[in-house]
């Protein structure tokens, strides 16, 4: 996996607007049909952010700032997926504050 295909943010694949995870359908370990799309506070799907990030119409971490993700992506790509730290952090510094949660000006 490159670091392109960690962050989906083009083109016809989809990737959570906060966190920068790609978003779909998949097979968990057991080989059952799984997501991990986001909900709306009514329940439904939603698209644009991952389970991890947005639940039941909101934020599972209100409080978190831009450089608090990053920070925690650079965990987790260097933990999970075993990246380089410093490609990991170059890469979330260059993706993460384009993402939709963090560009949009309040």
């Amino acid at each position: 996996m490159t670091g392109a295909d960690i962050f989906h943010g083009t083109g016809d694949k989809l990737s959570c607007q906060s966190c920068g995870m790609p978003l779909g359908e998949f097979q968990d370990a057991s080989g059952q049909a799984a997501n991990n799309f986001a909900t709306n506070a009514d329940g439904a799907r939603n698209s644009e952010f991952c389970i991890f990030c947005y639940k039941s119409g909101a934020f599972t971490r209100p409080d978190l700032t831009l450089d608090g993700m990053i920070a925690k992506s650079v965990e987790n790509m260097t933990g999970e997926l075993r990246m380089p730290e410093a490609k990991a952090r170059e890469l979330a510094k260059n993706v993460i504050p384009k993402l939709r949660r963090w560009s949009v000006k309040a």
